[in-house]
Order: structure tokens, then C-alpha cells, then sequence
């Protein structure tokens, strides 16, 4: 089921607020090294303004050519997947595809790379990438495994389908559990008075 998520700046400023996801690593290091959570949505909201969201149930597995920089307006190779299941990255001259590999150990989605170039392999909802492993050569695999958390920042500097870093995980997060979600109000208020101090509520959460 998807879920609804109203989005509410109650805050004295205007704000950019970003949603992300975090991947299960068996090595935790991995992470901001070469597996990255990307800037999922990006909802601006001024002062006493609302929004809502939407998280999909729908996943997808992508692929994309791997440059120095990451670059999510590069062409998008993806496929819906369902969680267990395996692929492979293939090219035939100019055709770019991503083809079945059979299944994965419990909840994993695995994607692995079959042509000669280097790919970034990643997971997606609604199109948009939300993890992505950077510069998988030939053979190489990506195995994804994402948690039912969903995380909310405010920040200023970042635009959807950038990589984001630690600093800016760590900086003025809330996790939102999304086990049985249905619907949830994310709200940005001021915190202590005098120290423009921004604190997050969740309010009116709604499982199935």
C-alpha cells in the first residue's frame, strides 16, 4: 500500500525538506564510500506552508553509465522488482536492458553488471533513485537491502538526486518507522524561543 505523508512547515523560516532512505549493510563502512542514499524527494515549503508525499509501494532496480561525478539526469535503465529478486545489466550496441537473474536471499534485490562499461546500480520509487552503488564493473554485483525507515531533514543546499553524505544524514533527521504505515503528518516547528531552534513532530500517524 502507499503511503501518505503531509509534509508541514510550522517553522518562522522557509525550509527545503528532504526524504531519504538508508541501506542495510552487512558492512556498515560501505556506506557514504561507495553505496549512497540519494536525495529521494525535495519538498520547499515557506513558513506555514503544506505539502504531501507520496511513498510508493512499486520498487525499481536501475542502472545508469557510471561518470567522476554523480549525475542522476543521466539515462535511467529500470525495471520493477519485487523484493527476492535478481537481475542482470546487459548492452547490445546502443540498447541498454535489465533482465531477469532469477531470486535472492530473502528481501535482498541483487543487480548484476554484465556489460563491459561501468555502471552506478541503484533502487528507485516512482522513478526517482533512492540508493545507489557507485562504479560496478564487469561481473560485479550490487545487493541491496533496504530498512523500513524513511528519514525527513531540513536543509538549504541540495536538490533531488544528489548523493548525500554523512554530514548531511546526520544534521537535524527524524526517522519515520514505516512498518504498517498508511499515513503520517511530518511537521518542521520552532524549538526553544530566542534560539532559532527547528525541531520535527510526527502527528497523527495512521497504520493499516
Amino acid at each position: 500500500m502507499d503511503i501518505q505523508i503531509k509534509v508541514v512547515n510550522e517553522s518562522d523560516d522557509d525550509a527545503y525538506i528532504l526524504f531519504f532512505q538508508k541501506p542495510e549493510l552487512a558492512n556498515p563502512n560501505r556506506i557514504y564510500s561507495d553505496v549512497f542514499p540519494v536525495a529521494w524527494r525535495v519538498v520547499p515549503l515557506g513558513h506555514n506552508s503544506t505539502s504531501t508525499i507520496v511513498y510508493p509501494v512499486n520498487l525499481q532496480v536501475t542502472a545508469q553509465e557510471h561518470t567522476p561525478v554523480y549525475n542522476a539526469a543521466n539515462r535511467l535503465t529500470y525495471q520493477d522488482t519485487d523484493q527476492g529478486q535478481a537481475w542482470k545489466f546487459i548492452t547490445k550496441g546502443d540498447f541498454a536492458d535489465i533482465e531477469t537473474d532469477g531470486k535472492s536471499d530473502g528481501s535482498e534485490v541483487i543487480l548484476r553488471n554484465n556489460a563491459p562499461e561501468r555502471i552506478d546500480a541503484g533502487l528507485a520509487k516512482d522513478g526517482k533513485v533512492l540508493l545507489v552503488q557507485r562504479g560496478l564493473g564487469l561481473d560485479e554485483q550490487a545487493v541491496f537491502q533496504l530498512t523500513p525507515k524513511l528519514y525527513v531533514v531540513y536543509t538549504r543546499d541540495i536538490a533531488e538526486g544528489e548523493l548525500i553524505k554523512g554530514d548531511t544524514a546526520s544534521q537535524h533527521t527524524k526517522e519515520i518507522d514505516l512498518t504498517n504505515l498508511q499515513s503520517i503528518t511530518v511537521a518542521l516547528v520552532n524549538g526553544t524561543p530566542g534560539t532559532g531552534q527547528k525541531i520535527w513532530e510526527l502527528r497523527d500517524r495512521r497504520n493499516v
